[in-house]
């Protein structure tokens, strides 16, 4: 896998090699001219040795080349006679020119756009062999320079060619010191660069004579910064040492640092990729080892090499303890050519349980930029124990060597749940208009409890205000809002948990009064409880309760609204089945009716055929009308219950073809006998 993605990566780099030959080691005299033709100066964009196994080699052993670029006519450094003039297409050198010399050594000059001479050909120093190019592996026009006898930046780093040599991007205002000579002494900090691509970086003042390691580079491709913190940071920007991004992203203290977390699929990278990402080591040096860990989806891949499932690669970390979470860094790296192209989205969840994450913020930046090590963030807002950070592939990979989670240690303490929750998945209704303000539909009996204050649908809102006229919008008339659940059968009752949210600033302030009602019936309620301690702490979720007692199949929650707006997300009720079976009321005896004379024989009246009559009211035909009846038209009129033909025709009492909120009530006359269909 390693030598896979190292070989895609190569194949993009702007220079190529041939395997080298032997040559003539000797230094040629300093009367070489400078190769290229030009009124501008060039950039000299790449310097290094020649080692086996190296990514770039050159054709005359372990001597080094030169790379400018600038543009140009390409001249001859002094006579000779053409010995190679070759064109390789796409590949390698491209078009390139190989000069003998009278002292024996030779002069290549590659990657050309043309060249006007041919094998055999005398050629004169500073006579025209060809045009600047970016012909066969090359990304970017160039002249890559080699000369036989000798190191071609001690050949022309002297006083005559100093001027032609400009390094682009210095972070520093002195980016050398040279000897009398001209010959450069002292590099300070200095990036060599070329059309957006930055190749090699010296890293620290270093005093050389051209000789050992300082041209030798294992990435001669890449650029690495010293920054001011001591870190080694490999990246394609622009920024000074002062403010290396690995600096500051080393500094920041991690709540989740050294904490267990798990990896989504199969969990431990692709290969070998396994680093640790919360150690708290951020590299940025790109290597293609385990200090990288790599996200990986292929569709056609066996699914026990993917961690990433549809693309989708999560890493969810456990802090231990509750914290207020402010902010999620993400160290990572692009390069597309490898099938490491940055991230379609990276999204941050938190969660209380480690099981019922909320989305709480997306990273709004990501770079784009290539061969680069990054970090990117999101600010977050919330309470939790659990954070998970999810990575949307784009390509095959998404590579990530460190995750860090700044925040504060809460005093947030979860209210343990003592038996079972009776309302989990019950049917409830609302006052008012019953859906909740705008988009806020959460469910209110679902079993899940929010920690954090999110403003979307995984919080119900209660509504009211003076001075809107509008009352269609209002499901907490006159600013009492209630939630009433049906347990379905008869509870002895223990406990009520309501789980909320303040911001005072957004008219979500703290309820005046929470009161707890029940009933057997659904219609006769009574109070059996308050909450006595509301919390008025802002921008939090909490849990208020209140102990009861009693048997009942309803449960109301009152909730008095203290501003525009009161916020929950869940009602938890508490209690254990019982056996009680409300008491039928005697029907009292009819007294005897006295006979009725008999009356004369009525001619019979020829039969009228059967029409069938709707039973108004008695929507579930059980010879009753009563609430149950109620309650299905009411659901009916919600579209939470579909009514067969049957249904339908007695649950219309109007007959106006409409289920709606006038039949439910005549019903509910129908029920209290206050009111006779016609």
């Amino acid at each position: 896998m390693k030598k896979r993605i190292l070989s895609l990566l190569l194949a993009s780099t702007m220079l190529i090699g041939l395997v080298p030959l032997t040559g003539i080691t000797a230094f040629a005299a300093d009367d070489l001219i400078w190769p290229c033709e030009s009124s501008s100066a060039y950039y000299v964009t790449c310097m290094y040795y020649y080692k086996s196994g190296a990514q770039h080699s050159t054709k005359y052993g372990y001597k080094t080349s030169m790379d400018i670029a600038g543009g140009g006519n390409i001249l001859a450094v002094e006579s000779g006679v053409v010995e190679v003039a070759k064109d390789l297409g796409n590949t390698s050198f491209g078009k390139y020119v190989i000069i003998k010399h009278a002292s024996g050594y030779r002069s290549l000059y590659a990657h050309l756009n043309s060249y006007n001479v041919s094998v055999g050909q005398s050629v004169t120093k500073g006579q025209k062999i060809g045009v600047m190019g970016t012909t066969g592996g090359s990304s970017g026009v160039h002249l890559h320079f080699e000369y036989s006898g000798g190191d071609p930046w001690k050949l022309f780093y002297n006083a005559k060619y100093m001027d032609k040599i400009i390094f682009e991007q210095n972070v520093r205002s002195n980016n050398a010191t040279y000897n009398s000579d001209k010959t450069i002494v002292n590099v300070i900090d200095q990036y060599y660069y070329k059309s957006g691509t930055y190749y090699y970086y010296n890293g620290q003042a270093h005093t050389h004579s051209y000789t050992g390691s300082y041209y030798e580079a294992d990435h001669p491709h890449k650029v690495y910064k010293k920054c001011s913190c001591g870190a080694t940071e490999y990246t394609g920007a622009t920024t000074t040492v002062d403010t290396c991004t690995i600096c500051s992203f080393n500094s920041d203290v991690s709540i989740a640092q050294n904490k267990s977390y798990t990896i989504s699929g199969n969990g431990k990278g692709y290969g070998d990729y396994t680093a640790k990402l919360t150690d708290n080591v951020a590299t940025t040096n790109l290597t293609y080892d385990n200090n990288w860990f790599a996200f990986y989806y292929n569709a056609s891949a066996d699914a026990s090499a993917v961690n990433a499932p549809n693309g989708i690669g999560s890493a969810v970390i456990d802090l231990g303890k509750f914290y207020d979470v402010t902010q999620v860094k993400m160290n990572l790296v692009n390069n597309t050519g490898s099938g490491l192209p940055a991230p379609k989205a990276i999204n941050i969840y938190l969660s209380e349980n480690g099981k019922d994450f909320t989305k709480a913020s997306s990273v709004a930046s990501i770079s784009q930029d290539q061969n680069v090590a990054y970090v990117c963030q999101a600010d977050v807002t919330g309470l939790a124990r659990f954070v998970k950070v999810e990575f949307e592939l784009a390509g095959m990979f998404a590579f990530v060597n460190e995750i860090k989670v700044m925040g504060t240690e809460s005093a947030y303490v979860p209210d343990p749940d003592v038996g079972e929750n009776i309302a989990k998945g019950k049917n409830y209704v609302i006052s008012g208009n019953g859906v909740g303000f705008s988009s806020y539909t959460a469910n209110l009996t679902d079993g899940n409890a929010n920690a954090t204050l999110t403003y979307d649908n995984n919080w119900f809102a209660f509504y009211y205000n003076s001075k809107n006229a509008d009352a269609n919008t209002f499901n907490a008339p006159n600013g009492i809002g209630n939630a009433v659940i049906d347990l379905g059968r008869f509870y002895d009752l223990t406990e009520v948990k309501v789980n909320m949210a303040n911001n005072v600033q957004s008219g979500i302030a703290p309820p005046k009064s929470i009161n707890i009602y029940t009933s057997e019936n659904g219609k006769d309620f009574k109070k059996v409880g308050s909450i006595a301690t509301i919390s008025d702490v802002e921008n939090v979720a909490y849990v208020c309760k209140t102990n009861i007692t009693g048997v009942a199949r309803y449960v109301k929650v009152e909730i008095e609204l203290g501003g525009t707006f009161a916020f929950l997300n869940e009602i938890k009720v508490f209690g254990t089945e019982s056996d009680y079976v409300p008491e039928v009321p005697e029907v009292p005896e009819v007294p005897e009716v006295p006979e009725v004379p008999e009356v004369p024989d009525v001619p019979e009246v020829p039969e009228v055929p059967d029409v069938p009559e709707a039973n108004l009211g008695d929507v579930n035909v059980d010879g009753t009308v009563d609430s149950v009846d109620y309650l299905l038209v009411k659901r009916a009129s919600f579209n939470t219950y579909t009514l067969s033909e049957e249904e339908m025709a007695n649950a219309d009492v109007n007959a106006d073809s409409l289920i709606d909120s006038v039949d439910y009530l005549l019903i509910k006359r129908i029920a209290f006998g206050t009111y006779i269909p016609e």
